[in-house]
């Protein structure tokens, strides 16, 4: 089990946003985006704003899903939208990094 060394930092999530926005290919992303609840209007949204900046578009989703969803946006629904996505490479390899610069901990490293 994982936990997330400070969940209310804006940098931590610009941090997390970087690696789902750079590990998910172009193909999987608006299912992906869909599966953790950001809606058509937002995504069309998202790519009106930011014309020919992909990297962008989708920093911006993530944004906008944090902002709409509040507390329930979480490192752990983005997660759960790829392993649902069957996409355990992405997954793994997201973990991984998450973990090497200890955004995400081990249970019993977690802050209470």
């Amino acid at each position: 089990m994982f936990g997330v060394r400070d969940p209310s930092s804006s940098d931590d999530d610009t941090r997390i946003f970087y690696e789902f926005e750079h590990s998910i290919p172009e193909k999987d992303w608006k299912m992906f985006v869909r599966l953790v609840g950001l809606k058509e209007n937002d995504i069309e949204m998202c790519e009106h704003e930011n014309p020919g900046n992909l990297m962008e578009q989708r920093h911006q989703m993530l944004r906008r899903w944090k902002d709409k969803r509040g507390r329930e946006a979480s490192v752990f629904r983005l997660l759960a939208a790829l392993r649902k996505m069957e996409r355990q490479t992405h997954l793994q390899n997201i973990v991984n990094r998450l973990l090497a610069e200890k955004i995400l901990v081990k249970s019993a490293e977690a802050p209470n």
